[in-house]
């Protein structure tokens, strides 16, 4: 899994997020295996679907901005 996402993390220009569910050490390892590749982690679906959004609307602000900028 871990290789799998750092492997795309290079070859796809989209952001990359991970929600890790699980536990034990295992979990512990591979979180922080994913925070040195630069992979925000998060520990249930809905935080990691509340980055999304956030994600989603900065985006749409920063398109907004710059299309007023190009006026």
């Amino acid at each position: 899994y871990r290789r799998f996402v750092k492997r795309m993390k290079n070859e796809v220009s989209q952001e990359i997020i991970a929600c890790y569910i699980g536990g034990g050490d295992i979990q512990d390892k591979e979180v922080l295996n994913l925070h040195e590749a630069g992979i925000p982690v998060f520990p249930t679906p809905e935080r990691a679907m509340k980055a999304i959004s956030a994600l989603i609307q900065y985006k749409n602000f920063f398109q907004k901005y710059i299309s007023r900028l190009k006026e």
